[in-house]
């Protein structure tokens, strides 16, 4: 367990990611389809400055693809 003088690696990161997921979920409010979230989220991180790539699509080939 970690000592509360100890710090996450990446604190600075994942405070921004969070405070744009909040500023995304509290501008479209709860209930829209999930790939609007993810969009706005995208937009708002590269607001931030982040470097961001959109998720890709993979084929499912997998044992459980229907």
């Amino acid at each position: 367990m970690r000592g509360q003088n100890e710090s996450m690696k990446h604190e600075e990161l994942t405070q921004d990611i969070i405070g744009a997921a909040m500023t995304v979920l509290n501008e479209l409010k709860p209930g829209l389809d999930e790939k609007l979230y993810e969009n706005a989220l995208l937009i708002e991180l590269a607001g931030r400055g982040h470097s961001v790539e959109q998720q890709r699509e993979h084929p499912d080939e997998g044992k459980f693809s229907l």
